[in-house]
């Protein structure tokens, strides 16, 4: 079973900007997954014109190891098929 990463319900995000705690709170939400490169505590998303590094470098940098919490991921078993693999999700609503 895979793990990840959740961003505890616990820490504060008032000090942080508002584009900033929107990424957090949608960490604290549904987490991160967990990529083992070989390197130090990192972080890497998509990168977009949209996005001010200036003011999102400083947030991550100022979160640590300890604001996480580890999380299992996979499907439930009542989730899974009979040969174990997850089932396709339903209902799911992109937006833009």
């Amino acid at each position: 079973m895979a793990r990840g990463l959740r961003l505890k319900a616990s820490r504060d995000l008032s000090g942080f900007t508002p584009e900033a705690q929107r990424i957090f709170r949608a960490m604290k939400r549904y987490g991160l997954i967990v990529a083992d490169n070989g390197s130090g505590h990192t972080s890497a998303a998509h990168t977009t014109t949209r996005w001010n590094n200036g003011v999102l470098n400083p947030a991550f940098g100022a979160l640590k190891a300890s604001d996480f919490e580890v999380v299992a991921l996979g499907a439930p078993a009542a989730d899974r098929t009979t040969a174990g693999v997850p089932s396709a999700p339903t209902g799911l609503r992109i937006v833009n």
